[in-house]
């Protein structure tokens, strides 16, 4: 496509070409941070490519293209692939402003762990563009955003999670013994109350990653935490959110009920976790 001057991609094809040759993840991390950014709805069809133009620019939107008029100024331009296309940090602005609430909370999660996108400088992108569109938006989204995820769906549990009004999750914690011994590192958890919440994506549908799996959970258990799973079903819809939620408040109930002298375990520093990260 041969775009006129001042024209750059946006939004998701950006993400998409930028995470596809980002040297911070590789293998099936970084297949399954593109996928999400592939275009591509849950149901085949293609969004619209997202095209950041001057407003006199002379293009038209097509149902394939979504002409966003919208300047960006030559610090928020690079290249990928021979095509022209917004910085990481303006695109995560425009994905975390112009998106469903969800979808950009995602975004931002997954461009922090692809790219290593640096919150602070979007936070001054806000600040400096605080009368554009979507800005309140995306200020909320930073704020919900956490470091580490490699799944869409680790995001959507943690969203399902902080939307029972009970306290929010730490994201990938490392759980160790009390004398100092690593256990596991956790999708999610509350440690005040001593509830653990662990997302299973496709890669723990094997019969071996099972039989990890619990021997994981019941390690865990032994220390007095109590563990919750979720899997793709239980984010998929909002009946199914909800019951997954109920499944959670009654994991707050069993984990209150616990003695006190069965809190066995302590939170642990990144610098005692032996594990890639």
């Amino acid at each position: 496509m041969d775009l006129p001057s001042g024209v750059v991609v946006g939004g998701w094809a950006a993400a998409w070409l930028q995470l596809a040759t980002s040297e911070r993840t590789a293998g099936a991390a970084r297949a399954e941070l593109a996928e999400y950014f592939s275009g591509r709805a849950a149901d085949g069809a293609l969004h619209p490519l997202l095209l950041c133009a001057p407003r006199e620019a002379r293009i038209a939107a097509r149902a394939d293209v979504r002409v966003f008029r919208s300047t960006v100024p030559e610090s928020e331009r690079g290249e990928r692939g021979g095509y022209p296309l917004t910085t990481p940090v303006r695109t995560a602005f425009d994905l975390a402003r112009l998106g469903w609430w969800e979808d950009a909370v995602i975004a931002l999660d997954l461009l922090r762990s692809g790219l290593g996108l640096d919150l602070e400088w979007l936070r001054e992108t806000c600040r400096e563009r605080r009368g554009w569109r979507g800005v309140a938006q995306a200020r909320r989204a930073i704020d919900a955003s956490e470091p580490g995820v490699e799944s869409p769906q680790e995001t959507r549990l943690r969203l399902t999670w902080a939307s029972t009004g009970l306290p929010r999750p730490r994201c990938n914690a490392v759980v160790g013994t009390l004398g100092g011994e690593v256990v596991a590192r956790v999708d999610l958890i509350d440690g005040r109350a001593g509830v653990v919440g662990e997302y299973d994506g496709a890669i723990h549908s094997s019969s071996q990653a099972r039989q990890s799996d619990a021997a994981r959970q019941e390690r865990l258990e032994d220390l007095g935490l109590v563990v919750i799973r979720a899997t793709a079903d239980d984010v998929r819809t909002r009946p199914d959110r909800l019951r997954w939620s109920h499944r959670l408040v009654a994991a707050y109930r069993r984990a209150s009920e616990q003695p006190a002298s069965a809190r066995r375990w302590r939170i642990l520093t990144e610098a005692d976790d032996p594990s890639p990260g």
